[in-house]
């Protein structure tokens, strides 16, 4: 898992040098789903034209990701930026480290550490397990609590 997960960072990283940033882009598990993940974005550029970013997104992917790692991804979900979810898991997260009493980072940087999330619900979906590259409202600057990361 590590190693995807490596691979997921650059190729957030390699967009946000082509794109721009993204609102959010993270890889969750549904709990209902058996080691079949879906990769979640939001970003305005994806808004501008949604079937042409999970085109480029699929190509990302496609060209970084190993055969046995993109079996992994069940789908690319692709979110407005608008969509109250996105805010909903900022306040699980911050809830989240805030309880397990760790330190503050800012999501949505581009140095950003892999945030674990286990066990919340995201749009009407129960997640078992989530890494988050990126989550940023870009309507404020959001401080939210480091998770400790197993997958390191």
């Amino acid at each position: 898992m590590k190693a995807l997960l490596e691979k997921l960072q650059g190729i957030e990283r390699t967009i946000y040098d082509e794109k721009g940033g993204f609102v959010l882009f993270a890889l969750l598990l549904r709990r209902d789903a058996i080691d079949r993940w879906d990769l979640v974005a939001a970003a305005h550029w994806i808004d501008a034209n949604r079937k042409a970013a999970i085109e480029y997104l699929a190509e990302k992917l496609n060209g970084s990701l190993s055969p046995e790692e993109i079996v992994r991804i069940d789908r690319i979900v692709a979110l407005s930026v608008d969509n109250p979810a996105i805010l909903g898991l900022q306040r699980d997260l911050h809830a989240q480290g805030l309880k397990n009493g760790h330190g503050i980072a800012t999501l949505g940087r581009r140095d950003a550490e892999v945030q674990e999330i286990r066990n919340v619900d995201f749009s009407n979906q129960e997640i078992h397990t989530g890494f988050v590259f990126a989550l940023n409202s870009e309507k404020r600057n959001v401080e939210l609590p480091l998770i400790p990361n197993s997958a390191t």
